[in-house]
């Protein structure tokens, strides 16, 4: 990774990213959606409801096993008050009616609105097939349609593969942050 510090077992690093909706093209959109496997094609990205819970937290789990990926463990009691908030949205990606991936959104700020990616997960099995992207061309739409001109979101340096996706659909680092252990 380009000029990121080396790890110290005493606390966790984290990149935050951003990408500025204005530079989300058409090109950029069109090579998105391709990377989806054809093996896929039956994929089925939407809006995810409270009775999805269980199997959210499940993906959740399988996803980070035991790793401190994420500063916020997920529950059913935030996922539930997601699902109350009219600044959050999640999203499931769902291929032959099983769920297999999702990501949680949310947007913040009264003038200046900005969207936040707070999870993005997909079951392992699943990784690396462009579900991912799908679903993060899903969360650009929604905050292209609530106004958001810029979207946040942070990486833990111990997810490489999940920094890897992250660089490789325009977002760029801005700045580091460290959590003590």
């Amino acid at each position: 990774m380009e000029n990121i510090p080396e790890l110290n077992r005493s606390f966790l690093a984290f990149v935050q990213m951003k990408i500025l909706l204005k530079f989300i093209n058409s090109n950029l959109k069109k090579e998105l959606k391709f990377k989806l496997d054809s093996r896929l094609e039956d994929l089925l990205i939407k809006e995810a409801s409270i009775t999805d819970i269980k199997s959210i937290l499940a993906i959740y789990r399988s996803c980070f096993n035991n790793l401190n990926y994420s500063r916020v463990t997920l529950t059913a009691e935030k996922l539930n008050d997601y699902f109350n908030s009219a600044n959050s949205r999640i999203y499931l990606a769902e291929y032959h009616e099983q769920n297999i991936g999702f990501i949680i959104l949310e947007i913040d700020g009264v003038t200046t609105k900005h969207g936040i990616i707070l999870n993005i997960n997909i079951l392992p099995k699943y990784q690396r097939s462009g579900i991912g992207a799908n679903l993060i061309l899903r969360a650009f739409s929604f905050f292209e349609e609530n106004h958001v001109a810029q979207v946040l979101c942070e990486v833990s340096l111990l997810n490489q593969a999940g920094y890897s996706f992250l660089k490789s659909v325009n977002f760029e680092n801005y700045q580091m942050r460290y959590e003590f252990v």
